[in-house]
């Protein structure tokens, strides 16, 4: 078995907070997107002496990710290859204007529902 690699290319990201709103008719909590954003990204390994500082706070991060440091506004989720992430830290990037953000993956169904619907429905057609 070999080991899994991760390639460095740009790819699409969202990064949003997600809240629950009442519906006016019905009275329904619906998970609703705020503060969402499309960006791009470099999605990499986490580095050794970061992984070691979460794993004491047993915390797993399974990527980090370098964005636009503009884009970042304290958001808790990210939606990446059809996947959802939370943002469990950021840190500092090689250059001033970028930054990393580490996530861990999670499996939140209504979180991830409410990002696609902000998306329209279709991730894949909405992220290119």
């Amino acid at each position: 078995m070999g080991v899994k690699q991760v390639r460095t290319k740009k790819r699409y990201l969202v990064i949003a907070d997600v809240t629950t709103q009442q519906n006016a008719d019905n009275g329904d909590r619906n998970f609703v997107v705020t503060n969402g954003k499309k960006c791009i990204c470099n999605k990499d390994l986490v580095g050794v002496n970061t992984q070691q500082v979460a794993t004491a706070q047993n915390i797993i991060y399974n990527y980090s990710l370098e964005i636009d440091r503009n884009y970042f506004n304290e958001q808790k989720y990210c939606y990446l290859d059809n996947k959802l992430y939370e943002i469990k830290g950021t840190g500092k990037a090689k250059n001033e204007y970028n930054m990393l953000l580490h996530v861990m993956e999670i499996t939140d169904d209504k979180v991830k529902t409410a990002i696609l619907n902000w998306l329209g429905g279709n991730s894949n057609a909405n992220l290119q």
